[in-house]
């Protein structure tokens, strides 16, 4: 009877209609007899429903995916299904009764490392092992274009926990400064030498991946670059945008973009003021920056980004006692995307917002009506959620309360009620991390849970439990509080790359940095969450020294920069005659309150104004009469050299002031040189011919001894210079002629006649002229040495004739025949 009893609900629920109207009256006999039975347990015995489950046998692949877990039970035997550990999700079913198959979603592993989960099945522990992923390394930036300034940076490591790796520079004038070995997601920090020479690019090799950074050349000296705007914030398509370059005339610069994405199109080598413009390809992904060096200065590139996500499945069924199910989400890196709920019975347990690709995971109520469907909206995909209907569970379940408000501190949430037929089982387990089940695991008819949660140090969060296939949602306050170290620097007037701020806060937690000087320029971190870094630029000082800050992170970073107080003076030199005076004024360019001052360096030089002064002005100086050599001073004006360049007062005479020499040459002089004592001569020769053979430097009285050489040719005259006075050398010489042809024969016509050659010395010069008013001198008419003359003759009218030119002297004749 008791074993009827037990049968008999179950069997009227599986009766056909027509079977239920012929045997109902016996049926509801039956049941009242059980009814009075001293046995009044509805369900089957804890002995007879030990089920068993067999899981994956091997380690599942590191990439994750979906496996399952046999389990076996008689068919009146019912189950759920709880999980421990995060990355296990999606069970579906989570409840069922006999014999089933348990599917679930297993993540990614990020780590170097196996790892476990559990699924919990009416307490029978079945344990899933997950193999560790491969170490596979990827760093940020992987170029860097900087500055001939000194300076120091960093790159991001990116790989799974576990995986080891190393960072080492080629290049002398790049030092590895922090995270020279790491493991897991790192950094590494470097610095660089300022460069005196000529552009270069350098090699990190880290984690077995290639950084290059690239210095331009040192810059040209007085070359002042101004570069607008030093930002541009670019859409996600294709874009082009110009930067505006003013620069001196002669002044070269150069472009350089720090990524691929980033191409010139003007030249990257210009001259003077001018533009770079560049193209910006069209983003695939989330936003995105960069920077290029353009004439020595940081332009940075900040472009929006375009991002598409896709979704897989795009639904899931679940049975009506509810569950979870779970969805993987695929975008590109740095597109962020959330999930939102739809219906009330869907409640997102994780995955409501991410950034690349991630998972959602959603809890399904028990169904206590019809079939339903419900959505859940992914980045703009649909997740549809199909449920049977509540006839399919056979029980019906109600929470009390159904959500809860904590604060930031670990504490025990208000225990729920758990309100439920006698006989339905029902389970009870955490959708987070942070929240824990403390009582109520497990459950039939009615009942309680209890459960505590983790201390927040992060930003608000919601949670939930899945108890009998519903869900409880847990918020709890956020406790974000961040740090940076350092929190100020000090840098020198050239200004250059700071250290990196270091920003240290719970995982989640959403930080900014902003410059709040036009000095100081952000160059990376702009935005963050957790752990993470702030780069900055500093630009030169030209002016006192100075104080500025960044905000990061909500945190001061103060920033002390040394005073580069340049100057400049105008002229830097000047010559003063022999008789002294004033000179002209010496300008000084200096930044507002820069102060400077101006002394003489030479006790002829004294300065009449302007000892002291403050940003820019003057400076007036006299210089004594000098009597003697020339000489040079100078004054020290606002640390530049300004030099005085005086003329001597010596006057110098020589004697004799020229000389004739033969034409075979020989020695010539002395010439006396007659001057003040300590006036300083010299003698130079003017021509190849004179060689000065003493005498050549000279102070006070002296003499100038020369030789002279044989002349070949014409006579020459040549000159010397001694102690500033020209001395002039006279040389014979003689020249010869030859002239060849010396009888020319013409025809009657009108034409030119044959080429005179003439033979001659070098330096002798000759002429050529015609004796006949028929004969004309066409080319030739004068010449030194070698050359040639033409003639033309006019037309014979008459018989024949004889006519001559006379050429270096030589007479030439020249017949023509009768017409």
């Amino acid at each position: 009877m008791h074993q009827f009893c037990l049968t008999v609900p179950t069997l009227f629920r599986r009766l056909l209609p027509a079977a239920a109207a012929i045997l109902i009256a016996t049926l509801l006999t039956m049941v009242a007899a059980c009814s009075k039975s001293s046995n009044t347990s509805v369900g089957p015995s804890p002995t007879k429903c030990q089920l068993s489950a067999a899981g994956p046998v091997d380690a599942l692949d590191a990439n994750g995916g979906t496996a399952a877990i046999t389990i076996s039970a008689q068919p009146e035997c019912a189950w759920t299904a709880t999980v421990e550990g995060s990355w296990i999700s999606g069970l579906t079913p989570g409840t069922g009764q006999g014999d089933g198959r348990l599917e679930f979603r297993a993540a990614a592993n990020p780590s170097a490392t196996m790892r476990e989960a559990v699924i919990v099945l009416n307490g029978q522990r079945v344990t899933v092992r997950q193999q560790p992923t491969a170490c596979q390394y990827d760093i940020t930036p992987r170029t860097r274009a900087v500055d001939a300034r000194a300076g120091s940076g960093s790159v991001s490591v990116e790989t799974a926990g576990g995986c080891a790796w190393s960072a080492s520079s080629s290049a002398g004038w790049i030092t590895i400064s922090a995270g020279g070995t790491g493991s897991g997601a790192g950094t590494v920090s470097y610095q660089f030498a300022a460069n005196a020479g000529e552009a270069r690019t350098g090699q990190v090799t880290i984690a077995g991946q290639s950084f290059a950074l690239s210095q331009v050349a040192a810059a040209t000296p007085n070359c002042q670059f101004v570069v607008t705007p030093s930002t541009f914030d670019v859409p996600g398509g294709e874009t082009t945008a110009t930067a505006d370059v003013s620069a001196g005339a002669g002044c070269g610069w150069s472009v350089i973009s720090n990524d691929p994405w980033v191409s010139l199109v003007t030249p990257s080598q210009m001259t003077g003021s001018g533009a770079a413009t560049f193209r910006v390809s069209a983003n695939p992904g989330g936003g995105r920056s960069t920077t290029l060096i353009v004439a020595g200065q940081t332009v940075t590139v900040d472009q929006a980004g375009t991002c598409s996500v896709s979704i897989a499945p795009a639904a899931q069924s679940v049975g009506g006692g509810g569950g979870t199910t779970a969805t993987a989400v695929s975008t590109p890196r740095g597109c962020s995307w959330a999930a939102v709920s739809n219906a009330s019975w869907l409640s997102i347990t994780s995955g409501a917002n991410g950034s690349g690709v991630g998972s959602v995971v959603v809890a399904v109520q028990a169904n206590t009506g019809a079939a339903r469907s419900g959505t859940i909206s992914v980045g703009g995909q649909t997740f549809t959620v199909n449920q049977d209907s509540a006839e399919s569970s056979g029980c019906s379940f109600s929470l009390n309360p159904a959500s809860q408000s904590l604060g930031t501190g670990a504490a025990a949430g208000s225990p729920i009620a758990v309100t439920a037929p006698n006989g339905c089982s029902w389970a009870a387990s955490s959708g987070s991390t942070w929240i824990s089940i403390t009582s109520g695991a497990a459950g039939s008819g009615n009942g309680t849970v209890g459960f505590t949660v983790t201390v927040n140090t992060g930003p608000s969060r919601t949670g939930v439990l899945i108890i009998a296939g519903q869900t409880v949602n847990v918020t709890q306050a956020g406790g974000c509080t961040a740090s940076i170290n350092p929190t100020s620097q000090s840098l020198g007037a050239s200004g250059g790359a700071g250290t990196s701020i270091a920003v240290t806060a719970p995982a989640g937690c959403a930080w900014t940095s902003t410059s709040n000087d036009a000095w100081i320029t952000r160059t990376g971190g702009a935005t963050g969450s957790g752990n993470g870094t702030v780069t900055f630029t500093v630009a030169a000082n030209s002016g006192p020294s100075r104080t500025g800050t960044l905000t990061v992170a909500g945190q001061t970073f103060t920033v002390n920069q040394a005073g580069g107080c340049t100057s400049s003076v105008n002229p830097t030199s000047q010559n003063i005659g022999a008789g002294g005076g004033s000179g002209t004024g010496i300008a000084v360019t200096a930044a507002a309150g820069c102060t400077w001052s101006s002394v003489s360096n030479d006790s002829w030089i004294t300065v009449t104004a302007g000892a002291t002064g403050s940003g820019n002005g003057s400076v007036t100086f006299t210089v004594a009469s000098n009597s003697g050599a020339p000489r040079t001073g100078t004054l020290t004006v606002a640390g530049q050299t300004f030099t005085v360049t005086q003329a001597g007062g010596c006057a110098y005479s020589i004697a004799p002031s020229s000389k004739t020499v033969a034409q075979g040459g020989g020695t010539g002089g002395p010439v006396a040189v007659t001057t003040a004592a300590g006036c300083t001569w010299t003698a130079v020769s003017g021509v190849s011919w004179v060689t000065i053979t003493s005498g050549a430097t000279g102070s006070g009285n002296g003499s100038v001894g020369f030789s002279v050489a044989s002349n070949p040719g014409a006579p020459r005259s040549g000159t010397l210079t001694i102690a500033g006075q020209t001395f002039t050398v006279s040389q014979g010489g003689t020249c010869s002629f030859t002239v060849a042809p010396t009888t020319i024969s013409v025809g009657p016509d009108a034409g030119a006649g044959p080429d005179v050659t003439v033979t001659a010395t070098t330096g002798c010069t000759w002429t050529a002229t015609s004796n006949d008013s028929w004969i004309t001198i066409t080319g030739g008419a004068t010449g030194n040495g070698n050359g040639t003359v033409t003639v033309a003759v006019a037309a014979n009218p008459a018989g024949a004739r004889n006519g001559t030119i006379l050429v270096a002297g030589q007479t030439v004749t020249i017949k023509q025949a009768k017409h």
